[in-house]
């Protein structure tokens, strides 16, 4: 490849201009341009210029017509020549001066026909001027997206192909759904060249897929039969013999994670396993024993073992079925809509820009005897193709056709920037024609960036990756020479301060530690924030400055900055983080309005005026930045009914306005109402959020207007554009003066073809993959693969593809800068795929994964290589070493609390007001396990439950020593899960009607539901009719109707300011059986003073002869019989765990409760006491009562509480 020299090259046949970034294409473009007019006198009109956007083809125009000016004033010698090439061409002997200047005027004179086009505008302009041999329709249509055709068409295949499926495969195919369809067939809409390949297998029929789901529908009934008594002596085997398999696969959390799941099955409705219980009965599979066993030999022959490998085996078959099913209907999808859409765009005679391509190559393939491109052939002498590396096969496929050897043609990109595969362009296509045209030439001077800069860029590329730095072999790197000496940027003693640096390190989380995505992101957005601040603050001291052209100097300002980003997602938080420090900032990513918060916002009020009467749809339009309300104010108006009725009624009324006069007559009377200008301009970048707001409502109101919307319809259309971006047209955020004075935050793929005086790239590390089944064939031709088994073969070099642009999208990012630019790159956590970034490939590897069967994996041993952070430093700076002069590897900053920072005219630092009004102590909800937490573990606040957990299903617990499980109450699980049940049980047992057979089927399904053994049903039965009998106070639960009991009553009541040592004098002084052991335990309570309120649930309370008790269930497990659970053994529990402070605070929230309720209430005639009833050691047939805990505290005891715990009480 040689340098381009503007002056001399040769203009004819095909010639490749690789014109890397910075280097001057446009003005390379130009040059061509004005030596094709000078020297080969071709009329402008029959010079072919073709860019790739709109606003590309007018700088073009701008920049032809320019150079064409600066060639008359030269050549007439009224402009002293500036330029070396233009220079030169004024000295060519070839052409007179008289014939250039006469030449060069003619030009300017004609350049009104100057073609000028985007590469579909072209194919549009041929098809239109050539209709008959084109086969082009007139007045055709042009529709910007067929996004709701070809939803419409996928709707007709859908009816005509899907619903006569069989009904497994029908589930798949729901949970794709006709979106899946839609997202797959936009991939070759994208991509008009692309190959479908869905492999050679004979589809299966329905006939086929039913009978396999038969077979294995009776291979899964066999399976709960069988479970779970067979199995248990498997999983016994698991457990007790793990020492003969390999330990690392058949962990015990493993094996018992595994034989849950398949206990979830067998409990449940489902005819046939899911994955997941798959992949758990593949642990239990005779296969994989074989295969981890240290000694197959010793693996018994257990069913059980056999089921699983023949049930894994039996699901993979039907699963493959239904693959293939699927596979045959997506194939079926892509011929039937090339077809379909073919058919609706000639009957509604409508087009896209793809077609446009389509048709003119189809033309240009298929005409008589090449009579149309010989027709175009006639019009251009010459064409000048800018942007090519994001050409694809098919603009290819036409130019080549129209201008190769027949015309000159020069091409002009740069592979490294081939960064829109996502559009659908191809670098392979690029690649292609470099094989074949006649010359190639390079740009070999960067007028872009600083000498240093550029040097730095040069050293992070040249050589990388085993010579190999784009990991594609057709994309190399040649260095490029900077062409400006000087730069401008000047920071006070910064003079030898590298302009590329490499920020690296932990922050302040230790220089050893590996770092997480999420504290990537943190600590880049804090260091990027900290370096703009720190310049910025220089410059208002003077310090930091650009020199001007006049020899003067202008102080650093906010758009003199640009923050780089991957994703969309990366841009509000940067943006947030700038603005709260004082720093303006704004998204350039041109993005679609839609994906504004603005637009979440009025998709919320769309639907709260849709339905003015559901609370929750105004709750969350009132939320909205629209209405400035807070938390609180929105909480005050819900919970006071007057001030509710006045916004359902507004609602009613912009809904009623909507109705009559339209969304646009509705939305202006909402702003007026509620002052909306002055709210948005009062937030954070409220001029930009209220012409956001402001723009859509007039994309709402063109869409009412042109289709007669309803307020439904109208909220169905702009829901669906936010959720689908392939849906939406091309509506852009509106640019505003303020955001000429503001940091740039845009996407990379944006910054293409931009510049910016000082450049942040933070966040690199995004992995290399590739989303779709996508890959190039031997012959450079883009395939989509519908069977991943077939790609599974393809997946290695469809990695290297994505890796491949990863890197082009490093490297333009890199390349945007002028003067100084910031990246960041440290050790990162590999499970979010760091070490297959461009970064990881650059600065970490050293070729070798080029050619391996696993790229990915490879990078990530070479990247592993480095374990911690000062091992990745210390990679960095011997990469860098011999360039340390213009890359600087340096830790990354890691700021404190920075100032505010006033620098936009008339910005001052806002000042807090003053606040001079008393504090009040902190409000908290409490409980009795917040007061307790410290005491006796973790509380919650909820309700009171044992702790001790048994992760596997109890039906595949074997007792020690080998004796079969006791079944009893005793002998049934512990814990929070257990708890639950037991309570679960009774709050739906009916007391009376407990022997009945409902109860059966209760503690029958509970058990189900909650994962026990059915075994222990007997043993449940049993302990409900035992607590039901047992007998109280003159009563028994049995005597207590549903119309005489409350479950599970929740209370709060006020809490004035409290400590434990105020608890502890309480009870000391109280005068009861355990009032000494209260009073001591008391003094052992730990915790903050509280305020605000008690909360808690009361297991039950019921009435029974005009007096109201309490009783709160307890699972606790004392012991392996009844007389564990005596009297003596129930009080030391109670005191222990604080039961005793429990059943006083849930007495007081009862009193309280009664007293508010009952007309006449005493506490003397109305309560009757607490019971805590220890479920296990109920047995009523005894003499003395067990498991039974009685008390009725003292009237005065809850007085004196009362004025302890709530406000205002003396």
């Amino acid at each position: 490849m040689r340098n381009l020299d503007l002056a001399t090259c040769a203009l004819e046949g095909t010639n490749l201009i690789e014109a890397s970034a910075g280097t001057g294409k446009t003005y390379t473009i130009a040059a061509l341009f004005l030596r094709l007019i000078v020297e080969k006198n071709i009329p402008v009109e029959k010079i072919l210029v073709v860019t790739f956007t709109r606003a590309a083809t007018e700088e073009l125009k701008e920049r032809l017509y320019a150079v064409l000016q600066n060639a008359r004033e030269v050549f007439s010698g009224r402009m002293t020549c500036r330029e070396e090439f233009l220079e030169k061409l004024r000295q060519t002997p070839e052409v007179g001066a008289l014939e250039k200047i006469n030449r060069v005027r003619r030009a300017i004179r004609d350049f009104d026909e100057c073609a000028v086009y985007t590469i579909h505008s072209f194919c549009r302009r041929q098809l239109i001027d050539n209709a008959f041999a084109g086969g082009a329709l007139y007045d055709t249509r042009v529709v910007t997206d067929l996004a709701e055709l070809i939803m419409d068409c996928l709707r007709d295949f859908w009816r005509s192909h899907v619903y006569d499926e069989s009904p497994h495969i029908l589930g798949s195919l729901l949970k794709k759904g006709i979106d899946g369809f839609f997202r797959l067939y936009r991939i070759k809409d994208r991509n008009p060249g692309l190959r479908i390949e869905s492999g050679a297998e004979r589809p299966a029929g329905r006939a086929e897929i039913e009978a396999a789901f038969a077979d294995l529908r009776d291979l899964c009934s066999s399976l709960k039969k069988q479970w779970p008594d067979e199995p248990a002596g498997a999983v016994k085997w698991l457990q007790l013999e793990r020492k003969l398999l390999d330990g690392r696969s058949y962990r015990r959390d493993y094996v018992e994670k595994a034989a849950m799941e398949i206990d979830r099955f067998v409990r449940s409705d489902q005819p046939v396993i899911d994955e997941e219980v798959n992949q758990a009965l593949v642990w239990f599979g005779s296969e994989k024993l074989g295969q981890k066993a240290k000694d197959p030999a010793v693996i018994p022959l257990h069913p059980f073992f056999a089921l699983a490998t023949t049930i894994n085996g039996h699901y993979a078959h039907f699963q493959n079925l239904c693959a293939s099913r699927l596979r045959y209907l997506q194939k079926e999808m892509f011929s039937y809509m090339d077809k379909r859409l073919d058919e609706r765009k000639q009957k509604e005679n409508i087009q896209s820009f793809n077609d446009f391509l389509v048709r003119l190559q189809r033309s240009l393939a298929t005409g008589a005897n090449g009579a149309l491109a010989e027709v175009i052939r006639k019009r251009y002498d010459a064409a000048l193709i800018d942007e090519f590396q994001d050409t694809d096969p098919l603009q290819y496929a036409i130019f080549s056709t129209l201008f190769a050897g027949s015309r000159i043609l020069f091409l002009i990109g740069d592979p490294k920037q081939a960064i829109y595969s996502f559009r659908g362009a191809d670098v392979y296509a690029y690649l292609q024609a470099a094989a074949q045209v006649d010359h190639r030439y390079t740009l070999p001077k960067n007028y872009r960036s600083d000498p240093l800069l550029v040097s730095g860029v040069n050293g992070v590329f040249a050589g990388r990756g085993g010579g190999n730095p784009f990991a594609e072999k057709g994309i190399g790197f040649q260095p490029v020479e900077p062409a400006v000496t000087v730069s401008p940027l000047v920071v006070d003693g910064e003079e030898k301060q590298p302009p590329l640096v490499i920020w690296t390190g932990a922050g302040s989380g230790g220089a050893e530690e590996k770092v997480t995505a999420a504290v990537a992101t943190d600590l880049a957005g804090r260091a990027v924030l900290s370096e703009i601040h720190r310049l910025l603050s220089l410059a208002a001291q003077g310090k930091a400055a650009l020199r001007q052209a006049d020899g003067g100097k202008r102080p650093l300002r906010p758009s003199d900055f640009a923050v780089l980003v991957r994703t969309k997602a990366q841009m509000m938080p940067v943006q947030q983080l700038l603005i709260r420090h004082g720093i303006p900032a704004v998204v350039s990513s041109a993005g679609s309005i839609f994906d504004a918060e603005e637009a979440a916002a009025l998709e919320l009020l769309l639907a709260g005026v849709a339905s003015p009467s559901r609370m929750s749809a105004v709750s969350s339009a009132l939320a909205t930045p629209l209405f400035g309300m807070t938390a609180g104010s929105l909480h005050e108006a819900q919970v006071d009914p007057l001030r509710w009725d006045d916004w359902s009624l507004a609602f009613k009324n912009y809904n009623d306005l909507f109705h009559g006069k339209g969304f646009l007559a509705m939305f202006r009377r909402l702003l007026v109402d509620h002052d909306v200008k002055a709210v948005l301009m009062g937030r954070m970048n409220g001029e930009r959020s209220l012409t956001n707001f402001l723009h859509l409502a007039e994309i709402l109101h063109l869409r009412q207007v042109e289709k007669g919307a309803g307020i439904n319809e109208l909220l169905g259309w702009f829901s669906s554009r936010r959720r689908e971006p392939s849906l939406r047209e091309e509506e852009r955020e509106l640019r505003m003066e303020s955001d000429e004075e503001a940091v740039r935050i845009v996407t990379i793929h944006k910054s293409k073809g931009l510049e910016y005086p000082i450049v942040f790239v933070p966040f690199v590390w995004g992995r290399s993959e590739n989303s779709e089944n996508l890959c190039h064939d031997d012959q450079g031709r883009m395939v989509f693969y519908l069977d991943d088994e077939e790609f599974a073969d393809k997946r290695p070099a469809s990695f290297r593809e994505a890796l491949s642009e990863n890197l082009r999208l490093f490297y333009v990012a890199l390349t945007r800068a002028r003067h100084r630019c910031y990246t960041f790159w440290t050790k990162f956590d590999s499970r979010f795929g760091a070490h297959t970034s461009a970064p990881a490939y650059l600065f970490h590897t050293d070729g070798s994964q080029n050619d391996a069967p696993d790229p990915a994996e490879e990078m990530k041993k070479q990247y592993d290589a480095c374990k911690t952070t000062s091992a990745v430093r210390a990679c960095l700076e011997s990469l860098f070493a011999s360039a340390h002069h213009c890359v600087a590897v340096t830790d990354l900053p890691c700021p404190g609390e920075l100032p505010f920072l006033s620098i936009m005219p008339g910005q001052s630092v806002p000042q807090p007001a003053l606040f001079a009004g008393a504090v009040p102590p902190a409000r908290q909800i409490s409980s009795f396990s917040g007061l307790t937490r410290d005491q006796h573990g973790e509380g919650d606040g909820r309700k009171d439950r044992d702790n001790e957990q048994f992760p596997l299903p109890l039906s595949l617990i074997q007792p020690a020593g080998g004796k079969e499980r006791e079944f009893s109450i005793f002998t049934f699980p512990r814990g929070a899960r257990a708890g639950t049940f037991m309570h679960d049980m009774l709050e739906h047992l009916d007391f009376p009607m407990v022997r009945d057979a409902a109860t059966q089927r209760l503690v029958a399904d509970g058990l189900r539901r909650y994962g026990f053994a059915e075994a222990f049903c007997p043993s449940i039965r049993t302990m409900l009719e035992q607590v039901v009998d047992q007998p109280l106070d003159g009563f028994q639960l049995a005597d207590i109707s549903r119309e005489k009991r409350i479950n599970e009553l929740e209370f709060y009541f006020p809490l004035q300011q409290v400590s434990p040592s105020e608890i502890g004098r309480l009870f000391s002084g109280i005068n009861s059986g355990h009032s000494e052991m209260f009073g001591e335990r008391s003094r052992g309570l730990h915790f903050s003073p509280l305020h605000g309120y008690m909360h808690g649930f009361i297991d039950l309370v019921l009435e029974h002869g005009e007096k109201f008790y309490l009783i709160d269930w307890k699972s606790n497990h004392l012991g392996d019989s009844a007389a564990d659970y005596n009297a003596n053994a129930l009080s030391r529990v109670m005191i222990e765990s604080y039961y005793f402070l429990q059943y006083h605070l849930y007495t007081l929230a009862l009193h309280l409760h009664l007293r508010a309720s009952l007309p006449d209430y005493s506490y003397e005639r109305h309560f009757g006491g607490v019971y805590y009833l220890f479920l296990r050691g109920i047995d009523a047939g005894r003499p003395a009562a067990t498991g039974v805990y009685f008390d009725r505290p003292a009237r005065t005891l809850v007085e004196r509480m009362e004025e302890l715990f709530l406000p205002g009480v003396c």
